[in-house]
């Protein structure tokens, strides 16, 4: 759904169609070149605000991602990498702590190559996220890792929709807006 969102953002940003695109290499096409349009933006104030990572793994019509996103205080969180962990899964790999930091040290090294002025890594609460944001911090001594407070919040509300009495009042509520808004 990342990806998905992603090439159709930047398809709108650069006034392409979708059926223009007869094959998903060329949605990717298009995203890497957004991601190395960023870059320039990230860095040119980098080294006065510090860096901050985000990631997050992702499972998308059967393709294991993993998806960086990097700020600073003067720029919002642009996409730093959607990699596509396929093949490294298909060798045997998987998409444990020293990967995942492996990963993200490649972006700090692209970002940052000195490594001074990357500052707080955020990451979901998984184990192996978490794992390969202390691989990070030793790594980088002046990081800290950070547990991304929306992707807690995001599992009680779908843990709250779950419950009987609020799926009820949810497909009434949908019922209601679905019979009034329809002409």
């Amino acid at each position: 759904m990342i990806v998905s969102c992603l090439v159709t953002l930047v398809m709108r940003a650069e006034g392409v169609r979708q059926e223009h695109f007869q094959h998903e290499a060329e949605g990717w096409s298009v995203l890497r070149r957004t991601v190395d349009n960023t870059r320039e933006e990230v860095t040119r104030d980098g080294p006065k605000f510090g860096y901050t990572l985000e990631g997050d793994g992702a499972t998308v019509i059967k393709r294991p991602l993993l998806n960086g996103l990097i700020m600073n205080g003067n720029c919002y969180p642009v996409v730093a990498c959607v990699r596509d962990c396929s093949e490294h899964l298909a060798e045997g790999g998987s998409k444990n702590c020293t990967y995942i930091a492996d990963v993200f040290s490649e972006l700090v090294k692209q970002y940052d190559p000195k490594g001074t002025d990357t500052d707080i890594f955020y990451f979901d609460g998984a184990a192996n996220v978490q794992k390969a944001g202390r691989i990070l911090e030793a790594r980088y001594p002046r990081t800290t890792t950070l547990y991304g407070g929306e992707h807690a919040l995001a599992l009680w509300f779908s843990k709250v929709a779950k419950m009987p009495a609020i799926r009820v009042g949810n497909m009434l509520l949908f019922a209601c807006f679905f019979v009034f808004t329809n002409d």
